[in-house]
């Protein structure tokens, strides 16, 4: 329902736009009115005219947020979908109740041989969250993963995590083996200025506009294919374990958009 109705928003005065409350979920999770297929995005990839959530997912800062954000509930996933976990034991304490109302709404009469029952409905529904949460891990194994994969052309202006025409050198940085999931692509150390070295290989693209953490940081006019950038300590603040996000947006002579590119760093006082 997401995409077109029954979505829910509210904001306090002097707060942040919140969406909620959750609405059912008979488009979703294997439902009768919806596919059994667990590896596709349904909202993402959507051209319906209020599909916004692609309009998120052009922002690399957002699908930065997103991975953090889905690695630090999965331990709450896994306790969803195990063996006895969180669902078996909601099915086994609805069991009566769901048995009955099965007996008192005949669902054949809305849903003529489709309806399923309580105890197919809960088996379809478990397999097939275990199902989507082994796709979703996989989507989420990095940065660049889950860009492509909620990549489509419909969005307005999506980035591509690609090196093939705008591509960075960070100097004094280490690799990131840190990180267990959807490892950045560079560590420097805490309180130290960064510096990116950017090669363009595009005749078309004069200039990059450059954003740290989705604010604009400057504008640099690429010369011989090159530019050379130095992010002052100050604009680099993150909270610990946290990414910083360093997007360019390439720009031809008329001021429209050619490529565009990003790269997360993170914070360590391991380096030297």
């Amino acid at each position: 329902d997401a995409k077109h109705k029954s979505r829910f928003a509210y904001l306090d005065i002097d707060s942040k736009l919140k969406f909620g409350p959750v609405w059912d979920f008979d488009w979703g999770c294997a439902s009768i009115k919806s596919s059994t297929e667990a590896k596709k995005w349904y909202m993402a990839t959507n051209e319906h005219d209020q599909g916004f959530y692609k309009e998120f997912l052009d922002d690399p800062l957002f699908i930065v947020k997103a991975t953090e954000k889905y690695w630090e509930i999965r331990p709450y996933i896994e306790k969803l979908i195990q063996t006895g976990g969180v669902l078996d034991s909601n099915v086994s304490y609805l069991y009566q109740s769901g048995i009955a109302d099965e007996k008192r709404w005949d669902r054949n009469e809305t849903w003529p041989d489709e309806a399923r029952g309580f105890e197919k409905d809960a088996e379809v529904f478990i397999q097939f969250m275990r199902k989507r949460i082994k796709w979703l891990d996989e989507q989420f194994s990095s940065d660049s993963k889950l860009l492509s994969s909620t990549y489509t052309e419909v969005s307005a202006c999506p980035y591509i995590k690609s090196d093939d025409v705008i591509s960075f050198e960070l100097p004094d940085t280490i690799s990131d083996d840190v990180t267990h999931n959807a490892p950045a692509d560079a560590v420097i150390k805490n309180n130290s200025a960064l510096n990116v070295n950017v090669t363009v290989d595009d005749v078309k693209t004069v200039s990059l506009d450059v954003y740290v953490n989705g604010l604009y940081f400057n504008s640099f006019e690429v010369l011989n294919n090159k530019v050379i950038i130095e992010i002052n300590e100050d604009r680099l603040t993150a909270l610990p374990g946290k990414k910083i996000v360093i997007s360019v947006i390439g720009r031809n002579s008329d001021g429209e958009t050619t490529y565009k590119n990003f790269c997360p760093i993170i914070q360590n006082d391991q380096i030297g």
